[in-house]
């Protein structure tokens, strides 16, 4: 599933919660200050907590749960073996142009409504005020609000009582900032506009406006003549969404809202309840348990210092595919990731390239050598043989030639024994021929990251959520290998 519905998702069972609170416990009680404020509110944390993460080890898998692995024969190749889903089909990247298109609608459609604002003032007289210009017009919406323009009809006589309190109820949208709250969920609306619980968030919020405005314009107490106005005039013509118009909402909440008399019940109970609530929340979407593939995230007590080696690079971009990718391009992405990651399992990289240089491999052996690192690793992609061209395997190599063989397989059995969990189908190989291996002073180990012309094997390295686990995976194997020597 694309990314971007995941997200989706999470906004959609986070938001049903908070609306759900706000529709069983909030809703048409006297607190409309505080209503406004929680709604706005959880529309903000909705769109968080999906990016919010607390992490949380269970506990660690046993380093000497792993066994040592004999050596296969190098270039031995299988059918493809990692469930990556595939590449993404032609209809979820349809889908995902389509929600952006209506993304990209909707929000024209604000600015465009926006600008007739803007154009409306321009053709009308206006006159600055104390704190907002008044327009005046003959539009048969107003009076209406917009940030601190307050569109007025010019047959209107606000000496009237009615349009006193007309003239009152716009004047608080403009000094409370309605605006601004109503262009927020209009915007937020737009991106996510497949979350139902996004609109009634956004209408319901209209409505905390509008029972401001009517709280303060009758302010006096003259609550008969404001609910004579509103059933006398009721039926105006809307502008827009982002605009504040004395007759948008549905005015039998509104008149309920007038006519109460009675103190909402406990409401120092209903706001202190949205504590426990929130923590659920966090517990809920927020907390991540590390090493949820495998506990794969299996920090380590002591700091394991790794020189990493991005194979090939600059002028060599090492195998190329009949499609032109190079393997350079995706070897700097896996050890950018690893790099990325190390810290969380207390790993230390020292890297050979962070960029598309290209250090010899004399300069990559000396800088692993002269190092005091406890590993040297170097990442790279296999390309498929004549005879199996959608050969997809993962090869651990090590040198048989140094002292440091059996302290590599043991490693290299470590590393393995994590990708296999984590569904790769993997082998450890003979890569004694392999110049910065056998130059190495360092238990040393060769990462071969699949088929460069396994197309499976491509999407799964450039989706940056399967690369994670797959790294993840690959510190884990390098703490266990720590624990284990």
């Amino acid at each position: 599933m694309p990314a971007i519905f995941i997200f989706l998702l999470k906004t959609i069972i986070a938001s049903s919660v908070l609306l759900g609170y706000y529709l069983l416990v909030l809703k048409n009680k006297k607190m409309a200050g505080f209503n406004r404020f929680y709604l706005l509110g959880s529309a903000a944390i909705t769109l968080l907590l999906p990016f919010v993460t607390f992490n949380f080890s269970p506990g660690q898998s046993a380093a000497s749960s792993f066994p040592i692995l004999p050596l296969a024969e190098s270039h031995h190749y299988e059918k493809a073996f990692i469930d990556t889903g595939g590449p993404s089909s032609p209809g979820s990247r349809w889908a995902v142009v389509i929600y952006l298109v209506v993304v990209g609608l909707l929000l024209l459609h604000l600015v465009a409504g926006i600008l007739r604002l803007y154009m409306l003032k321009r053709n009308s007289e206006t006159r600055h005020l104390d704190g907002y210009c008044l327009v005046k017009t003959t539009h048969p919406a107003a009076p209406f609000s917009f940030l601190n323009l307050l569109f007025w009809r010019k047959d209107m006589d606000i000496s009237s009582e009615a349009e006193r309190i007309m003239l009152l109820h716009e004047l608080v949208h403009i000094r409370q900032y309605h605006t601004l709250d109503k262009l927020l969920l209009h915007v937020l609306c737009s991106l996510c506009w497949l979350n139902p619980f996004f609109w009634i968030m956004k209408h319901e919020l209209s409505l905390q406006h509008e029972f401001l405005a009517d709280e303060e314009a009758v302010a006096d107490g003259n609550v008969e003549a404001f609910a004579q106005t509103l059933l006398y005039t009721h039926g105006g013509i809307a502008f827009g969404s982002a605009t504040s118009l004395f007759f948008h909402s549905p005015i039998k909440r509104r008149l309920m809202m007038l006519t109460k008399k009675h103190a909402t019940t406990y409401p120092q109970l209903r706001r202190l309840l949205i504590a426990p609530l929130l923590v659920l929340m966090a517990l809920i979407f927020s907390f991540k348990l590390n090493g949820k593939e495998n506990t794969n995230n299996n920090r380590s007590e002591k700091k394991i210092t790794v020189v990493l080696d991005a194979g090939h690079g600059g002028k060599d971009a090492g195998a190329k595919n009949a499609e032109g990718v190079q393997e350079k391009d995706f070897t700097l992405k896996v050890t950018n990731k690893l790099s990325e990651l190390a810290p969380e399992y207390n790993v230390v990289i020292v890297p050979t390239r962070v960029d598309d240089a290209y250090p010899t491999l004399q300069e990559r052996v000396d800088k692993g050598n002269r190092t005091e690192a406890d590993i040297f690793i170097s990442v790279h992609l296999n390309k498929s043989t004549a005879d199996a061209t959608d050969a997809n395997e993962y090869e651990l190599g090590v040198c048989k030639r140094t002292d440091n063989f059996e302290q590599s397989m043991v490693l290299a059995s470590a590393v393995a024994s994590r990708m296999k969990a984590l569904g790769v189908n993997t082998v450890v190989v003979d890569k004694s021929q392999v110049y910065v291996l056998n130059q190495s002073v360092h238990p040393s180990l060769l990462i071969a990251c699949g088929n460069l012309d396994d197309e499976n094997n491509l999407h799964f390295l450039a989706d940056n959520e399967k690369l994670e686990s797959l790294c993840r995976t690959i510190l884990s194997g390098i703490v266990d290998y720590s624990k284990r020597k």
